[in-house]
């Protein structure tokens, strides 16, 4: 976060030697880079720095609902992995000591006072997040790249009393475990959902702050993905037009010049939309709850995520920030 801050600084500083304005900076990142954009958008330490910011399967919560990680729970977690009494021996530890010795320690941003002051949940909620206009979205097949459908239906009813408590049944309602093939079918559903509830959830948030969001879901199955599907990180390709050693063929182009300009628009302008486009629509809690840009074999705007699923997602949000 600290270099990020240093990049976006030096930005600020030397872009309009570059023929740049420092007054219309966008940033965008993917997964991991998705969860530092939300940090960002969420840090009083970035304020002023980007006017405009792109997520892309990611958020200020990872990419499943949970509380940030304290200052103290992180040196706790360190220091136990690593087999120290303190942040000062874990200090003096070589760089070499460290990548073979922290094992199991969990990433994720840390709320260190500083650059993240509170768990982002209470920034976004309050509305003390940076005014800024975002661009964000996931992708049909989120679950694939992480395994995520292979469970039995047993270990699916475990892990749903586990994790969501007196609300397993209702989660088991929506996502069905009565066998092993529904639970894995199930399984990768929950994270399709959940990974697009985080989206459309920040979208509400930043709307509610009087900002414009625009939402997109990508559902087009890149050549020779097979069962992976529209996976997780299957979009970048084409957001940025490289097919990455694969054949594309007219419909992946196409695909790939539609989103190109989407994006370049927004970093432009602010608004993804452009001549020659299909409308994309800026999201509207009361209008479109549960729709996107869908960015598919066909692009229009549509439906994305169930709104029952959101708002079971809603439920336990508010039930995990409760604790």
């Amino acid at each position: 976060m600290t270099d990020m801050l240093a990049a976006l600084h030096w930005v600020q500083n030397n872009v309009a030697a570059f023929g740049g304005d420092p007054r219309k900076v966008t940033i965008d990142g993917e997964s991991a880079g998705a969860i530092a954009v939300a940090a960002m958008v969420g840090s009083p330490e970035a304020k002023g720095l980007f006017i405009r910011a792109a997520a892309q399967s990611g958020a200020w919560m990872g990419l499943s609902i949970a509380k940030q990680k304290t200052m103290a729970d992180a040196e706790t977690q360190g220091k136990t992995a690593a087999g120290t009494h303190s942040i000062a021996e874990l200090r003096a530890m070589s760089t070499a000591e460290v990548s073979q010795n922290l094992r199991g320690v969990s990433a994720g941003m840390i709320v260190d006072g500083w650059i993240i002051p509170e768990d982002q949940s209470i920034t976004y909620a309050n509305g003390k997040q940076n005014g800024v206009d975002i661009l964000v979205g996931s992708n049909r097949d989120e679950g694939t790249f992480f395994g995520g459908g292979n469970v039995t239906a047993e270990q699916a009813k475990a892990r749903a009393e586990q994790t969501y408590g007196s609300l397993a049944p209702d989660f088991l309602k929506l996502w069905p475990a009565s066998t092993d093939a529904e639970a894995s079918a199930s399984g990768l559903a929950r994270s399709r959902d959940e990974v697009g509830w985080h989206m459309r959830t920040w979208a509400e948030l930043q709307t509610k702050n009087g900002h414009k969001a625009y939402v997109y879901y990508f559902t087009h199955v890149p050549p020779n993905s097979g069962a992976r599907g529209a996976s997780h990180t299957a979009e970048i390709s084409y957001m940025y037009g490289n097919p990455r050693g694969a054949v594309w063929t007219d419909d992946d182009r196409k695909l790939s010049d539609m989103m190109t300009s989407y994006w370049a628009n927004f970093i432009a302008t602010g608004n993804p939309n452009g001549k020659g486009l299909p409308k994309w629509d800026a999201y509207n809690t009361k209008t479109n709850d549960g729709k996107a840009m869908v960015l598919g074999d066909n692009v229009e705007f549509g439906p994305q995520i169930d709104v029952p699923r959101l708002e079971f997602f809603d439920k336990f949000y508010a039930m995990e920030r409760a604790k």
